[in-house]
């Protein structure tokens, strides 16, 4: 969404524009008990087109077969991405210095129908969100960096992420 707005520091007033995210969860069951947590990507690309991916992940480490995605094309039309249609890998790990809780530091997305392989990349490593007496839960959210190729032409965007379960159970909240 576009942003404009006061900031206000001290006794200073800093006149602020940019691009802002704005997450609207409208409903959350309890996990079934054998998930342990999910990753959650929702990407603008620079060329139109945006993507919404999640991966359901089992308490043994495997990903559930319900996780699943969107793909949206410049004009608008929708297509549901099954698991089969993409391939999340991570490509590195972050380790908090706050609840030692070990998240993905990144990952290489490949979506084969429409020639995309991604790198997606965390802005700051430090995105984790740590609720504790507002609820207990723990979860790593926050910006990432889109860069890669669709059918050898660059493409770059951004996106966020959003990674549960990898600092323990799951709270109230989810």
């Amino acid at each position: 969404m576009d942003t404009k707005g006061r900031l206000l520091l001290k006794e200073r007033t800093l006149e602020v524009t940019g691009s802002s995210w704005m997450d609207h969860e409208f409903f959350t069951h309890t996990l079934a008990p054998e998930l342990a947590g999910w990753d959650w990507f929702a990407l603008q690309l620079d060329d139109g087109w945006e993507v919404m991916l999640y991966l359901l992940r089992r308490q043994d480490g495997s990903v559930d077969p319900a996780s699943s995605g969107t793909i949206i094309d410049p004009q608008g039309r929708a297509r549901h991405l099954q698991l089969t249609d993409f391939k999340v890998t991570p490509t590195g790990t972050w380790k908090s210095p706050h609840t030692q809780a070990v998240y993905p530091g990144g990952w290489k997305l490949e979506i084969p129908g429409p020639g995309y392989s991604l790198t997606l990349t965390p802005i700051l490593a430090d995105q984790e969100i740590r609720a504790g007496e507002a609820g207990g839960v723990t979860y790593w959210e926050g910006q990432v960096r889109v860069q890669g190729r669709k059918q050898q032409q660059p493409v770059g965007g951004w996106g966020y992420a959003e990674l549960t379960g990898y600092a323990g159970k799951l709270g109230g909240l989810f």
